[in-house]
């Protein structure tokens, strides 16, 4: 699952550079927020290792990127009319259920169901 830098940005939690002024000050330094700062750093950097292994390698060229989509598009066909073919073959079940369970009862019971 790829994750956009922008999300790696605002999830990072850093602290924009005029607010890093008080955290870094000598008179309010607070260890604490230095960890958490440190902590969210390390955080982005392991995710942008993570987006950069995922990059591909080489990039395909325009005329294979088609190619891979022409196939793409005729595999989703496929499956689209095998899917049409796997729901009518479901009603066609269904019905022979339903007209079985219709004789059964009339066979029981002795008498016909509407």
């Amino acid at each position: 699952m790829a994750i956009s830098l922008r999300k790696i940005q605002n999830e990072s939690g850093l602290i924009p550079v005029e607010n890093q002024k008080m955290i870094f000050n000598d008179n309010t330094f607070n260890p604490e927020n230095a960890k958490v700062i440190s902590e969210n750093i390390v955080k982005q950097i392991l995710q942008n290792e993570i987006l950069i292994c995922s990059l591909p390698h080489e990039l395909s060229t325009e005329e294979e990127q088609i190619k891979e989509m022409e196939k793409l598009i005729q595999l989703n066909a496929d499956a689209d009319l095998e899917l049409k073919q796997a729901q009518e073959e479901a009603t066609a079940v269904s019905q022979q259920l339903s007209n079985r369970l219709k004789e059964l009862t009339e066979k029981i019971h002795g008498k016909e169901m509407k």
